[in-house]
């Protein structure tokens, strides 16, 4: 019997963000420090500009995402208002929290889950300057659809990481889901920046 072939569609809503850490050069922080004292601007200010960085000519460094070489992560964040909608084919939508996922039972899980955990370094290196940025948002954070043949929701996977931003600040971020072991890609972002933040 061929195997009965599945559309499936994923869509999330609610909180998001994305959290870079890395470091740049010395000379190239002084020229931002620089730069951002000339212009009477704060940090925030200076990084949340696209054309800043660029106007800067640095190497490798278009935006404030660049500065990543440590660690990025970009995804949907634990919140009240925070959905996973999934639909098979023409059967009807199921809602899922995403509280639901990340506070689970860990010896009787609904969802097939991986967990994973990162504190961020904030201490500066010899030579360059460590920075942690972050961008927080709200609205539709991405759209998966694909076909499965005889879909089975214990090979979906949701990949949380545990983000320690510092002693006050974490994230639970869900950064990828997997199916059959494959990764499938996000479309379709319709978001909000609600907040954007540098630690150094």
């Amino acid at each position: 019997m061929a195997a009965q072939q599945t559309t499936v569609s994923i869509n999330l809503f609610g909180t998001g963000c994305t959290i870079v850490c890395g470091t740049i050069q010395n000379e190239y922080w002084k020229k931002i420090q620089q730069e951002i004292s000339n212009n009477n601007l704060l940090l925030e200010q200076f990084m949340a500009s696209e054309n800043n960085l660029r106007y800067m000519d640095f190497q490798g460094l278009k935006t404030w995402k660049d500065i990543s070489n440590e660690f990025s992560i970009s995804g949907m964040t634990n919140s009240i208002s925070s959905t996973i909608e999934l639909k098979l084919g023409d059967s009807k939508k199921t809602n899922i929290p995403f509280r639901e996922i990340s506070q689970q039972e860990i010896l009787f899980p609904v969802y097939a889950s991986e967990r994973s955990n990162k504190t961020l370094a904030s201490e500066s290196v010899y030579h360059s300057k460590r920075l942690i940025m972050v961008e927080t948002e709200v609205g539709k954070l991405g759209t998966i659809k694909f076909s499965a043949d005889d879909f089975s929701i214990d090979k979906l996977v949701f990949h949380i990481t545990d983000v320690k931003v510092n002693e006050t600040i974490s994230y639970i971020v869900l950064g990828k889901i997997t199916y059959a072991g494959k990764t499938l890609p996000f479309a379709k972002r319709d978001t909000l920046v609600t907040g954007f933040y540098c630690l150094k």
